[in-house]
């Protein structure tokens, strides 16, 4: 299910806005769509002792200089069933101008100078 903090944030656009284009044909698409996951330990407050300090980090990994324009956080998805204590973060990079894998990688190295979120995940 969706974390209910993707709510918080307008760059964070949920899995409503991710759309099937008929129109459009496979040969135009550049962007990828890259799926994250964090295992965490067992316990009853690991998830939301994780989504905490996700939350006051994320801004920073966000708005991170140099990332690239076309990165986009689509949700953070968590498990409370089968794989306990899961946490998946989707992200879309690129566009039908700008390859995904360039996009990806530019913005990987921009969230690396982001202080805050290194610090707080």
């Amino acid at each position: 299910m969706e974390a209910p903090l993707i709510h918080q944030f307008d760059e964070v656009v949920g899995l409503s806005s991710i759309q099937h284009d008929n129109n459009t044909s496979n040969n135009n698409i550049k962007s990828i769509i890259e799926l994250r996951k964090y295992q965490l330990q067992l316990g009853y407050d690991t998830v939301p002792n994780f989504l905490s300090h996700y939350t006051k980090a994320l801004p920073s990994k966000l708005n991170a200089a140099n990332t690239h324009p076309t990165t986009q956080l689509v949700t953070i998805l968590i498990s409370d069933i089968t794989s306990l204590n899961t946490v998946y973060e989707i992200w879309k990079h690129g566009d039908e101008q700008v390859c995904g894998m360039e996009a990806m990688n530019t913005s990987r190295i921009a969230s690396r100078g982001a202080a805050e979120w290194r610090n707080g995940i």
